[in-house]
């Protein structure tokens, strides 16, 4: 087991931790990870951020079962998202979810946003004055979102159970077995043919090529030289 721990000051305030786990015994491993902060953020213009998120993996693994997970929960002020996925099998099913869920505050959208008169350089135009402009109101937004409170959920979940019922079923192979003596014996009556083939005709090659090459062979040996030389006189 391994922890980290940090601490953060100035623009960006809060805390870090991460955690790692290993387990090793017998038909059994497990890996873990946690990873989880809080921290607090300075922008310009005094305007402050507060982040707080989490980030975990799991895995385990045995004869008899295997489990495997990953978990992702982050929040931005009103702002959060969050989603989990997960698989598994044991003895009486193999099952696999995956979630998904947020939430999300629009209520900056409400705000009537006032626009003075601009005057536009070099092209000697003013722009006209905007008061009181709701971007909920004026775009349509409030019909189709209803309210600035938003959030989902999705989830869907697969599950198989297993089927530990035993069923044992005929296969009826005499006829294969019949089939594969048969071309067996076929098999091994062309090979010992062909085997048969095969050395007589090496047999009579080399008996022909002995017989030309007792026919033309020379004598060099030392006794078949003449022992004597005759010289005529000049």
């Amino acid at each position: 087991t391994g922890t980290h721990n940090l601490k953060l000051n100035g623009h960006a305030s809060g805390t870090i931790k991460n955690n790692v786990a290993f387990l090793l015994q017998p038909f059994e491993i497990r890996v873990s990870t946690e990873n989880e902060g809080s921290v607090k953020v300075s922008f310009p213009l005094t305007l402050v951020g507060k982040i707080d998120f989490r980030n975990n993996y799991g895995l385990m693994l045995s004869p008899s079962s295997q489990q495997v997970s990953w978990a992702v929960d982050g929040r931005f002020n009103h702002y959060r998202y969050a989603f989990n996925i997960s698989a598994g099998n044991n003895i009486d099913s193999i099952e696999a979810l995956v979630s998904m869920s947020g939430d999300a505050n629009l209520d900056f959208l409400n705000i009537a946003v006032s626009i003075p008169e601009i005057s536009v350089p070099y092209f000697n135009v003013r722009t006209s004055p905007v008061v009181g402009y709701s971007l909920w109101e004026e775009t349509g937004l409030k019909n189709f979102l209803k309210t600035t409170k938003q959030s989902f959920d999705l989830s869907l979940k697969t599950q198989y159970r297993k089927n530990k019922d035993m069923h044992s079923f005929e296969i009826p192979l005499d006829g294969v077995h019949r089939a594969l003596h048969h071309y067996t014996v076929v098999f091994n009556k062309h090979f010992e043919r062909g085997r048969d083939d095969a050395l007589a005709f090496l047999t009579d090659s080399y008996n022909q090529a002995r017989t030309k090459f007792d026919q033309y062979k020379v004598d060099t040996s030392i006794d078949s030289l003449p022992r004597t030389f005759r010289i005529p006189g000049y």
